[in-house]
């Protein structure tokens, strides 16, 4: 056994090598040109591979899954794993709510190419380079996104940004201009444009987007319409 699958197995973490660092570099270009990580929770099985094909029509490139409570976390990475089977090739998929080391390794193993969380943790952010992987972690004071910056987060996810407002974004931004924020919680696409000019290099969107009637009754062209709407907000 070689060393890597050695780590995996005890769920220590695979030192990131130059593949790592390249696919890590190329993800946060991705980011960085798209603006637009699309959430998925709550979305299991078929209805999560429809709801990709229809985020990929729509020209969606950056896919959130988020462990979610409903399933177990295994169950959770098993879905993560099958899409990113299906979709790596033309979608870059991250795990979202990797609140433990556990969740990272499953995310890890499955194939994610980021790691979001709510949360700010050095190690687990120090953790998730280890795997090669980029890191978003989530702040939303100064103290917050200067630690997380000062661990070697990739970008930084300000969460739960609507509580605060495009205006402390600015604000919050400006003293910082050398860190990367995405914008996330309750971004639509009548004011995801109001994020970037505030300083927001990109926003995460989840239920304005893909909501739960719709994936219920199938209406997944009603989710490719409201995608191709917020790029189109974006650009």
């Amino acid at each position: 056994m070689n060393r890597q699958a050695e780590e995996r197995r005890s769920g220590g973490p695979t030192v990131g090598n130059a593949a790592g660092s390249v696919r890590r570099a190329e993800t946060a270009a991705r980011i960085g040109r798209e603006k637009l990580i699309v959430i998925l929770r709550g979305v299991h099985g078929a209805s999560l591979l429809r709801t990709a094909e229809s985020l990929c029509r729509a020209g969606v490139g950056l896919i959130e899954y988020a462990y979610d409570g409903a399933l177990s976390d295994r169950e959770n990475a098993q879905d993560l794993g099958e899409l990113c089977r299906q979709y790596g090739k033309s979608l870059s998929v991250g795990a979202g709510t990797v609140t433990s080391d556990a969740r990272l390794a499953m995310a890890a193993e499955a194939g994610a190419a980021y790691i979001l969380s709510p949360d700010t943790d050095p190690a687990r952010i120090a953790k998730t380079l280890q795997y090669g992987l980029l890191s978003i972690p989530g702040a939303l004071t100064p103290t917050e996104v200067c630690r997380a910056a000062e661990a070697g987060a990739d970008y930084i996810k300000i969460f739960p940004v609507s509580v605060m407002g495009a205006g402390y974004l600015r604000d919050l931004s400006s003293p910082l201009r050398g860190v990367r924020m995405l914008a996330v919680g309750g971004i639509t696409a009548e004011n995801a444009r109001e994020y970037l000019e505030a300083g927001a290099c990109g926003v995460g969107v989840g239920a304005s987007l893909v909501r739960k009637e719709w994936v219920e009754t199938g209406r997944y062209d009603r989710i490719r319409e409201e995608a191709s709407r917020l790029l189109a907000a974006l650009r």
